[in-house]
């Protein structure tokens, strides 16, 4: 049960920095939906999850404020992609990792919504566990996930390989894609829009038979 908004999770981040309440309130919130917001293994949530950001200020000083706090900021924002990271890699069956960045559409809700459905398409997560580089699979699943878009507004790399530019599919090696998608353990997909500024990057896992497994002999 992992999915965005976190699932079945206890996550605590510690640091020695003054850090007001009101502003670790503010970071905490914008770490999780750039993190662990943005995980789905199956796309099914808990109610049990919890993260916590803790300063006790033991190197002493004012607060931090201005750029020392927007950087101890983005320190947050990285620690917690890092532990999201590992919560894809590491789930149940998991044999490949697969970061989805997806850029250009019209603003990062659209391309969180582009990415979330392709993270959580089965289509496309078998496809990366037998090793076929099913571009069709992951072109569709951007295509019915709500967003607005041409078919000419979509381009698609899987690795360095290009397989689909501006809405027609490209000539390319496949078997040195799956090769790519056997070898690799983490996997990168890149979804290019040419609509805006809107961006995201979304972490999902691979399913295999393990996972079925293990959630069939499950029980309560």
């Amino acid at each position: 049960m992992i999915g965005p908004n976190l699932a079945t999770m206890l996550a605590f981040v510690f640091t020695d920095a003054a850090v007001s309440a009101a502003d670790l309130a503010v970071l905490v919130g914008r770490a999780a939906d750039q993190s662990f917001n943005c995980v789905s293994v199956e796309g099914h949530t808990s109610t049990n999850d919890t993260l916590l950001l803790f300063a006790n200020g033991r190197v002493g000083g004012a607060p931090l404020q201005g750029d020392a706090l927007g950087r101890f900021g983005d320190a947050v924002t990285a620690v917690c992609g890092e532990l999201a990271r590992a919560i894809a890699a590491d789930a149940e069956g998991a044999t490949h990792l697969v970061v989805i960045d997806v850029e250009g559409l019209r603003d990062d809700e659209e391309a969180r919504r582009v990415a979330k459905t392709v993270a959580e398409s089965a289509l496309v997560k078998t496809a990366v566990f037998g090793a076929d580089p099913n571009w069709g699979r992951i072109v569709s699943a951007a295509g019915y996930a709500g967003v607005e878009f041409e078919e000419e507004q979509l381009s698609l790399w899987l690795g360095d390989l290009l397989l689909y530019h501006a809405g027609a599919p490209q000539p390319f090696d496949a078997a040195a894609a799956s090769a790519y998608l056997k070898r690799e353990p983490t996997i990168h997909m890149r979804l290019r829009f040419p609509l805006g500024a809107g961006k995201c990057t979304f972490w999902t896992c691979d399913l295999t038979h393990q996972y079925i497994r293990l959630n069939a002999e499950y029980t309560t």
